[in-house]
């Protein structure tokens, strides 16, 4: 073998070698990337999800204060009553983020 076509070989190795460490390192970020957005999605689905409970939580207590705070019987139960569809919100809200909770690996 001539120099010449051991440079050729040699450079030849080289590149195929600078080449597919490229491509390695390009799988493993694409890899990464989409294992980051999955995990960000949901945690924003979660995050969602608990701010939907925390509303209609403190709704449903406002409500029970004013309820509370009422003189007139009739419209104390109006109060409870609309409080109830607070609580009942809070619950689907809670029933979503159990959901969520055990359909995603990330904690």
């Amino acid at each position: 073998m001539n120099i010449k076509r051991q440079l050729l070989l040699g450079f030849s190795l080289i590149i195929l070698l600078v080449s597919l460490a490229a491509y390695t390192t390009f799988e493993m970020t694409k890899e990464s990337s989409e294992t980051f957005n999955s995990a960000l999605s949901q945690q924003y689905k979660k995050q969602n999800s608990i701010l939907k409970m925390q509303l209609s939580g403190r709704s449903y207590t406002l409500h029970v204060q004013q309820a509370i705070l009422t003189e007139d019987v009739f419209d104390r139960d109006e109060i409870i009553m609309l409080s109830y569809l607070y609580a009942r919100t809070y619950n689907q809200n809670r029933a979503e983020f159990e959901t969520i909770m055990n359909e995603t690996d990330f904690t």
